[in-house]
């Protein structure tokens, strides 16, 4: 018996080629479509691990290059606080010099206030002695001895010189005084 094509199958044949061919066809598809699958799945993971991997290289050298620039920021530091605690012992020693200078300069300053003020004070006192003798030679007696008691209260008699200003040969001042005084009878209260 020849079949024709046009004619209809009986629908238990139909069924069983239905069966037979089309889980075939759809097995190897699906097969397919999962090797795809797996492939296209695979091919990501590599393209994410090669990612990972390129952004760690780049991530570690950025790390490198900052623990780099770190250490010479933290190496120019350290050479800056030497170079400024160099600085700072120069400054202390010359605020130490300029210290010594300035107690000098200061003990030099007083020992001049010190003489300018003995110089003052033994003017002052010849001053009183050329002023009672020119009294006494005056012969104003009274006077002299006023003006004498005045020089003595006042302590000045004291800062008369015990040698001869001039160097020359004869009584200091404090002894030219002294005769004066017994000269004129005076004798000190008690």
């Amino acid at each position: 018996m020849s079949r024709n094509p046009s004619r209809p199958r009986p629908s238990g044949e139909l069924q069983h080629q239905a069966e037979h061919t089309q889980p075939a066809r759809r097995g190897s598809s699906v097969l397919i479509y999962l090797m795809v699958m797996f492939v296209a799945a695979f091919l990501l993971l590599c393209l994410a691990y090669f990612q990972q991997q390129r952004s760690s290289a780049e991530a570690t050298d950025d790390a490198m290059k900052q623990s780099a620039s770190a250490l010479q920021s933290i190496e120019n530091l350290l050479t800056e606080s030497k170079r400024l605690q160099q600085e700072v012992s120069e400054l202390e020693s010359q605020v130490n010099s300029l210290t010594q200078e300035k107690t000098a300069l200061e003990q030099s300053a007083q020992t001049w206030a010190d003489q300018a003020d003995a110089a003052e004070r033994q003017l002052a006192a010849m001053d009183y002695f050329w002023r009672i003798q020119r009294l006494y030679s005056r012969g104003s007696r009274r006077d002299a001895l006023e003006l004498v008691k005045e020089f003595e209260s006042s302590g000045l008699s004291q800062e008369l010189p015990r040698t001869n200003p001039s160097d020359l040969e004869g009584a200091s001042p404090a002894d030219q005084y002294q005769s004066l005084l017994d000269a004129l009878n005076y004798r000190p209260e008690p």
